[in-house]
């Protein structure tokens, strides 16, 4: 499988990541824009933005905010449909543990939308909150400690 995933240091990559998750959470999940858009939605040294790369197309990305100097929280986690459930969101986690663990990062939050539950949970990622609701789509609060 051939994931690479590629940190957004320049505008040309934002816009990109932005496109996909207009298409992932506007169009798909039918988000509002104005609440899938936050502070953290731009290039700066408290949020990484990733595109996720499949065989060389832009297929997803994942935004990851850096909460203290040891947690990071996962958020804006997105793949197209036509390619989950391929083992590219468990890639994907693995290689976002893999680069802020030598960090020194070494504890991950995520708010996980319940669809994607089963996903963190093979990835070792464990029930940190009660069921909530963004935008009527219902999400728990999901937490791993790296080792």
């Amino acid at each position: 499988m051939n994931i690479r995933l590629i940190k957004v240091n320049d505008p040309n990559l934002f816009i990109k990541c932005l496109a996909l998750r207009k298409l992932i959470f506007i169009d798909e999940l039918h988000i509002d824009p104005y609440t899938e858009r936050d502070g953290y939605d731009n290039i700066n040294l408290r949020a990484d933005h990733f595109l996720i790369e499949y065989n060389g197309m832009n297929i997803g990305n994942i935004r990851v905010i850096k909460e203290d100097k040891k947690t990071i929280d996962i958020s804006r986690f997105g793949i197209l449909k036509e390619y989950r459930g391929q083992g590219i969101g468990t890639m994907t986690l693995r290689m976002i543990e893999y680069f802020y663990y030598n960090r020194s990062y070494d504890h991950i939050i995520a708010d996980v939308f319940v669809s994607a539950y089963d996903l963190f949970a093979r990835c070792s990622y464990t029930k940190a909150s009660k069921e909530m609701s963004f935008t009527n789509i219902p999400y728990i609060k999901m937490e791993k400690y790296l080792q």
